[in-house]
């Protein structure tokens, strides 16, 4: 008579291979309830964990930089998640040893991709961001375009550049008043033409710490369709929701489409 430990356990990984990605059947559900009772050492977790890492490899666009609070967080815990002194699940193990090719390849590409994660995080090299003004013209080089300052008799210039490919930006402005962060910051706002609501997008608030020319990376949390305008207003500590000075036109800088 063939044992049917193998069998039943490449069914379990198959279903739980099947729910990390997609919803199962009920009584699919109900046999893999039944096979966990049986192997209760196999972790779902792993397969979840393998769904996700897969699909942040794979998004068609860069993901958002995180704070650093919490990529020092990640960092420490991968850390404490790959300590070679720490056990090894058996599930991990046994995933190896009997699934089939396909999950062992879906395992092995998202523990790949988490450890190069990791050590991108924790590469000293890394840690040394570029340049803003050098990341602002590789944009620019790479076709982005052109915001520029409406002619006007301020002394204030500046400029955006804007990848609406890959949802990133830059405002290059000089000749802003320094400010007092616990005071007052500076507000950019994004003139969207393809939303329904023709409220202005916020883009971030950002500092002047000297009199020289800053370059500050745009943070919208809106995926900015058909851009128009981009303009800065100054607003009390932490930025405002709504700009009652940009309702009154009371802008320190607005720029529009730069054309060639």
């Amino acid at each position: 008579m063939t044992p049917a430990h193998p069998q039943s356990i490449d069914r379990l990984y198959e279903l739980l291979a099947q729910q990390a990605v997609e919803s199962v059947s009920p009584a699919a559900q109900a046999e893999l309830d039944e096979l966990l009772v049986k192997w209760p050492h196999i972790g779902e977790e792993d397969f979840e964990l393998t769904a996700a890492l897969i699909e942040a490899a794979t998004l068609p666009s860069p993901i958002p930089p995180l704070s650093l609070a919490l990529t020092r967080r990640i960092e420490a815990e991968a850390r404490a998640h790959f300590q070679p002194s720490r056990p090894r699940r058996k599930s991990a193990k046994l995933a190896f040893a009997w699934a089939g090719w396909g999950v062992a390849a879906c395992l092995a590409i998202g523990t790949v991709t988490l450890a190069w994660q990791w050590n991108r995080m924790s590469t000293p090299e890394v840690a040394k961001a570029v340049p803003l003004p050098v990341q602002r013209q590789q944009l620019l080089d790479g076709g982005a375009k052109r915001f520029d300052k409406i002619p006007a008799k301020s002394k204030i210039r500046g400029d955006v550049v804007w990848d609406g490919a890959n949802q990133r930006g830059y405002l290059r402005v000089q000749g802003l008043a320094m400010n007092d962060p616990k005071q007052k910051q500076y507000q950019l706002w994004i003139v969207d033409r393809g939303r329904a609501h023709k409220e202005p997008v916020d883009g971030g608030v950002f500092d002047v710490p000297s009199s020289g020319e800053i370059v500050v990376p745009i943070r919208a949390p809106l995926t900015i369709l058909d851009p128009a305008a981009f303009a800065i207003t100054e607003e009390p500590s932490g930025g405002v929701v709504v700009s009652e000075r940009g309702r009154r036109g009371d802008f320190a800088l607005v720029m529009t489409d730069a054309k060639p």
